[in-house]
């Protein structure tokens, strides 16, 4: 399925988890970056409201947003969770061949 350019592959399991894997381009991935900067030190209302007053531009980025955002309500797995994007960032560039 494709939605916007972004090709959404979309698995039984996943979808019973409310999980969607996206496959994002390098721009895409860099803007779902900046915007979860600015949405993870906010509570999890706030990040509601944030997700709901995020621009058309951005839209396309919402399921991704939305699954990274507000997963599991838990405080604890909301900072697990925070700590595996901040991880995955840290981690350098794979070069592309």
């Amino acid at each position: 399925m494709s939605v916007s350019g972004i090709a959404l592959r979309l698995r039984p399991r996943d979808l019973s988890r409310g999980l969607v894997r996206m496959a994002l381009t390098a721009d895409q991935i860099g803007l779902l970056s900046r915007l979860l900067d600015q949405a993870l030190p906010l509570d999890t209302e706030a990040r509601r409201q944030w997700l709901e007053s995020l621009p058309p531009e951005h839209q396309t980025l919402l399921p991704a947003l939305r699954q990274a955002l507000l997963f599991d309500d838990d405080a604890t797995s909301t900072s697990a969770c925070s700590r595996r994007i901040q991880a995955v960032a840290a981690r350098p560039a794979r070069p592309r061949c």
